[in-house]
């Protein structure tokens, strides 16, 4: 089968190198990977910090592979990071992926946001590959009356396998809520939003979600053979199984795709590493910057719209410092919850 990217980690060589939700690796460091196991491919993208991999990606409207050189470093994950957005009326709360600690720093979010007043929050769980059920439902009973239906598991039939996980306490936060969802929103995090949908809490909004609703253990025949046996399906409370199905967003809002002439434009600018020749002693993402490389551009003979333009200067900046919490300049979906949310 092939290699599916769900989600990169943020901050991660893969996210700074400009992988996405969608690619399909199909070569590292020129080796097709083609029938070789998770865990070979796996150990071929490891290694020790600042050495190099090379990924070859197929990516949706490019007829040609595309080349990513990744220099390896230790990936740290904070699963949760919040604030309050700009005029304080909304709280924002973005949800990597589900540990042990999930549930305990969002109970800290809920508890900032009551203690500054705010009563309409954005989750984001975009490119949220899952992680722990347990960090879902935890998240959920910060929301969720007490017995609601959060998820519920069920194995084979006939096997007599079932389990349904329900709130155990009071809601931390009662207030309007919008849940942003994309194509790599998968698994916990479907889970979550699942639940804020089926229990009327809230609405998402983005695209459709990845659709991994499946419960697996692993087995090792021998010291070098493993396998993993789906043992389970979840279903939403509403008793949807969205394994290989997603969950269609309440509002559908999609990322605005690159026009054929920009995608021209992005080619010539990756194959003639023009990012790295214009930013070479740092920049700073300005009015001036933006003119000074749309010149640049213009020199090199790459035409692209000023739009495109500014996104990946912008991009390409970010991947060198902490991105911001949220960055409504190019954010279409985030765009619509806060215009969504606002009005609640």
């Amino acid at each position: 089968g092939r290699v599916v990217v769900v989600a990169p980690i943020d901050d991660s060589p893969a996210m700074k190198a400009g992988i996405l939700a969608g690619d399909v690796i199909t070569r590292i460091d020129g080796k097709p990977i083609k029938d070789m196991t998770v865990e070979k491919i796996a150990s071929m993208i490891r290694g020790l910090p600042k050495s190099a991999v090379t990924l070859q990606i197929g990516r949706e409207g490019f007829t040609e592979p595309i080349e990513f050189r990744l220099e390896r470093a230790p990936v740290k994950i904070a699963s949760v990071e919040y604030g309050i957005m700009e005029g304080g009326a909304i709280g924002y709360l973005k949800i990597k992926n589900f540990g042990s600690e999930t549930g305990r720093d969002a109970a800290k979010a809920m508890k900032l946001f009551k203690k500054k007043g705010v009563k309409k929050v954005i989750i984001d769980v975009r490119n949220n590959p899952g992680g722990l059920l347990s960090g879902a439902v935890e998240v959920s009973e910060l929301l969720l009356d007490r017995e609601k239906t959060i998820v519920s598991t069920r194995g084979k039939k006939g096997s007599g396998s079932a389990e349904v996980y329900k709130s155990k306490s009071e809601p931390l936060y009662r207030g309007a809520l919008a849940v942003l969802v994309n194509n790599g929103t998968a698994s916990a995090a479907e889970i979550l939003a699942a639940a804020v949908r089926d229990n009327g809490r809230g609405s998402l909004i983005g695209e459709k979600t990845f659709g991994k609703g499946s419960v697996q253990k692993s087995f090792n025949l021998d010291d070098d053979i493993g396998v993993y046996i789906t043992v389970a399906r979840y279903y939403t409370p509403s008793g949807e199984m969205i394994h290989k199905k997603g969950i269609e967003p309440d509002r559908k809002v999609t990322v605005e795709k690159f026009s054929e002439s920009d995608m021209k434009g992005l080619k010539a600018v990756r194959e003639g590493n023009l990012m790295e020749h214009f930013s070479k002693g740092g920049i700073a993402y300005t009015i001036e910057s933006r003119e000074s490389f749309r010149a640049f551009l213009a020199g090199k003979g790459v035409t692209l719209s000023e739009k495109t333009g500014n996104f990946i200067l912008k991009d390409w900046i970010n991947r060198f410092k902490k991105k911001p919490l949220y960055d409504l300049e190019f954010d279409s979906q985030l765009n619509e919850a806060v215009k969504y949310i606002g009005g609640r």
